[in-house]
């Protein structure tokens, strides 16, 4: 089994399709099926499920990722060492991102990070909470932007900022008070959110306003949400980051009583960061600069 043939095989997993990954590899889609195909005979297994929309890990693939994952590791920290015994900048760094973050931080980030550190390699994967924590676990990101909300006793974490949570309306809806919402406003409505890990504060406040049934859409990106708002087809709860650069034609309001996100970046415990991310670790941290360090 070659390093190659690994590398063929994350890139699979990574995209969810032998196309994509001939594309990220620079090979054709034949050389990806003939590589993966060879592996497979190799180690006697079945590892990936090829279907018309892409491909999916079998069980048995499942379980041999994390080795595939901690081998390609192992030749990373390999070229870095001696790229840095020669004096130079290498390294590659996988971040895990949400919506918001990826929109109005992550390209300030990295342009910054460049400037500095120009040699070293930046993937950004941008997707849900339960998506990030994958990817973390996995090895595909090194660091990850979560919130508080699925925060896990296995994740190393530092505190980047606090992000109100408040309630995006329809034009013709008017709460009560007419200045903020509360549960007794919510449980009049039908609530648009977003499933799957990706909002798992509106989930927290639904759960406080003790609003639960079928009478929910469920979708998958902030856009979507803010849209069927807009139709007049419910009401939404998230971040106010996520308005910043988000036209809409809505109407945003606290809510009583207040909820607040925390972000924070995460690692794995026990897992070194490569030379690469400790110093992307250094320089998110120093974008943020005067977080509140006490959110946890």
């Amino acid at each position: 089994m070659s390093i190659s043939a690994y590398r063929v095989f994350a890139a699979v997993v990574e995209h969810k399709s032998f196309v994509d990954a001939a594309e990220r590899l620079y090979l054709t889609p034949s050389a990806i099926s003939h590589s993966i195909a060879k592996l497979e005979e190799e180690v006697g297994l079945s590892l990936f499920h090829r279907t018309r929309s892409g491909a999916a890990l079998t069980a048995d693939g499942e379980l041999l990722l994390p080795s595939v994952l901690d081998v390609l590791k192992a030749e990373e920290r390999l070229n870095q060492n001696v790229a840095n015994i020669k004096g130079l900048e290498y390294g590659k760094v996988g971040i895990g991102a949400f919506d918001s973050v990826c929109i109005n931080h992550v390209p300030g980030i990295v342009r910054s990070f460049y400037a500095v550190h120009s040699g070293i390699e930046i993937g950004v994967s941008q997707g849900g909470y339960a998506d990030i924590l994958n990817w973390l676990y996995s090895g595909y990101a090194d660091l990850g932007f979560i919130s508080k909300t699925v925060l896990r006793d296995d994740l190393d974490v530092t505190p980047l900022f606090e992000d109100s949570i408040v309630c995006l309306a329809g034009r013709d809806f008017r709460p009560a008070n007419g200045k903020y919402v509360t549960a007794k406003d919510v449980k009049s409505q039908k609530i648009v959110y977003q499933g799957n890990g990706y909002d798992a504060e509106a989930e927290a406040v639904l759960r406080w306003f003790g609003v639960s049934g079928p009478n929910r859409f469920s979708v998958t990106s902030d856009q979507s949400n803010i849209a069927l708002v807009e139709a007049g087809l419910g009401i939404c709860f998230m971040p106010r980051l996520v308005l910043e650069r988000i036209p809409h034609n809505a109407v945003v309001y606290p809510i009583k009583p207040a909820f607040r996100r925390s972000v924070l970046l995460a690692a794995v415990k026990g897992r070194p960061l490569s030379g690469a991310a400790k110093k992307m670790r250094a320089h998110i941290i120093e974008y943020f600069g005067a977080a509140d360090r006490n959110l946890l």
